[in-house]
């Protein structure tokens, strides 16, 4: 198996365990109700912002939000067939990539 593959089964395994404890916490309450630090400064100087924190994390949702709306039909699809909260996949993709801005 080449190290690509490799690198592909590792992500695979990591986020079946990742799906796992997700489903378990959303039963109990929800992503919505996990606290957060936010961003650091360093992620929040993507796009120069003055602020750290939930701050920072809130304003760049709102800077992705237009580019993620492409996403919504997906996410709620995918979310739907794998018991994970489309907030906390829209969440990842944002930060990930900037909803594919990056």
């Amino acid at each position: 198996m080449g190290i690509k593959a490799q690198r592909e089964l590792s992500v695979l395994h990591s986020l079946s365990n990742f799906k796992e404890t997700i489903r378990r916490d959303n039963k109990q309450n929800g992503v919505m109700s996990v606290e957060t630090s936010g961003a650091s400064w360093t992620t929040s100087q993507q796009d120069r912002l003055g602020c750290s924190g939930v701050e920072a994390s809130h304003t760049m949702a709102q800077t992705d939000r237009e580019r993620m709306a492409k996403y919504r039909s997906k996410i709620i699809s995918v979310g739907g067939q794998s018991g994970i909260e489309p907030a906390l996949i829209a969440a990842i993709i944002s930060r990930e990539s900037r909803a594919g801005n990056h």
